[in-house]
């Protein structure tokens, strides 16, 4: 049985232009998980990045439409990737002028980025990693 019910959560209320869903499960933070989009946003054709937190009962922490990552108006920003930063936020990357990536925190606020982290992409999402150092 499905834990968020037969029919999922909805992530968001702009879900006809949602494609290229990312997700990665909510390290450190409520156990639910951090799910990543493109959305085409119909501005010259362009698509922009959003995302959304959902908690352990699939409860949305972002706001109802979730957060931007990226978005501009002269750029296409595709093939979004995530992974929990350990503390109940997520760094995000995606294909846009290059490869980028930001940081967003259990809020749903930027940290840090967008940072370049490549001059070119390809069609193909980035991988994102974390690794954690536990001292003892």
């Amino acid at each position: 049985m499905p834990q968020w019910g037969a029919d999922g959560v909805q992530l968001t209320t702009e879900i006809s232009s949602a494609r290229d869903l990312a997700i990665a499960p909510d390290l450190g933070g409520s156990g639910g998980a951090i799910v990543a989009w493109r959305k085409i946003n119909g501005v010259a054709g362009t698509s922009d990045v959003y995302a959304q937190r959902l908690d352990a009962t699939g409860a949305l922490q972002w706001n109802t439409s979730g957060i931007v990552v990226a978005a501009t108006t002269m750029n296409n920003e595709s093939n979004p990737a995530v992974v929990s930063d350990g503390v109940g936020g997520g760094i995000f990357a995606w294909i846009s002028s290059g490869v980028r990536a930001s940081r967003f925190n259990a809020a749903g606020t930027s940290v840090w980025g967008p940072a370049n982290l490549a001059g070119t992409g390809s069609n193909n999402p980035p991988f994102v990693a974390v690794h954690f150092i536990i001292k003892t």
